[in-house]
């Protein structure tokens, strides 16, 4: 199943060492802000092993070279892990994430299966919105013996459509297999009077698979 995103932004934190995820060692994190055309900015976590960075030669120059303020561009997939907390953060897996500059670029194409029933309801201005998690495999691997430890692993990616996709999607059962475009994003809400932030896939074009 497909799973692909595109982002182009100016990294917010330096590149710094994280915990194994799905058991893969020698990770990296980094926050990349990205600017929508209407001018509200997500912030994106994207996670990485050194050989996706394609900067210089030397691992310690690369992850140096990563430092706040430097734009970049990452090819990689939407995944999730469940944390030490019990949490599920989202959070893109770089493929390969390089120096440079592109113009609007956050893109998502998606394929999974519909976990749980679909959530449908309206914004205190009435706008229509359906909650959708999907199911994909998950992708965190940097080598074959990784990926075939973790091929019947899954991550559930939170999606939500708007307006017209909101009434078609409502309409979606749990198991259905579905297709989708959109974008990566983060939204803040507050709980208990403290602000949180969530990340999901803002969904602009969806349909089902056979």
């Amino acid at each position: 199943m497909e799973n692909k995103v595109a982002i182009a932004g100016k990294l917010v934190s330096k590149a710094t060492a994280i915990m194994p995820i799905y058991g893969v060692e020698g990770l990296y994190a980094a926050d990349v802000n990205v600017v929508r055309t209407s001018g509200v900015i997500d912030t994106l976590q994207c996670i990485f092993d050194i050989v996706a960075v394609d900067i210089g030669t030397k691992d310690n120059l690369k992850i140096h070279r990563l430092r706040k303020g430097e734009e970049v561009i990452v090819y990689g997939a939407v995944q999730s892990y469940r944390d030490e907390k019990g949490h599920t953060p989202l959070f893109m897996w770089a493929e390969y994430i390089t120096l440079g500059h592109a113009v609007e670029q956050n893109h998502v194409k998606l394929e999974g299966i519909v976990s749980r029933e679909p959530v449908h309801r309206k914004t205190p201005l009435g706008r229509e919105i359906t909650d959708l998690m999907l199911k994909v495999q998950c992708r965190v691997a940097t080598n074959e013996s990784q990926y075939e430890l973790n091929k019947n692993r899954y991550s559930y990616i939170p999606c939500i459509a708007w307006g017209r996709n909101a009434k078609w999607a409502e309409k979606l059962q749990k198991g259905d297999k579905v297709s989708l475009e959109g974008r990566l994003q983060s939204r803040d809400y507050v709980k208990q009077g403290e602000v949180k932030t969530t990340h999901e896939v803002s969904v602009q074009t969806i349909q089902k698979m056979s």
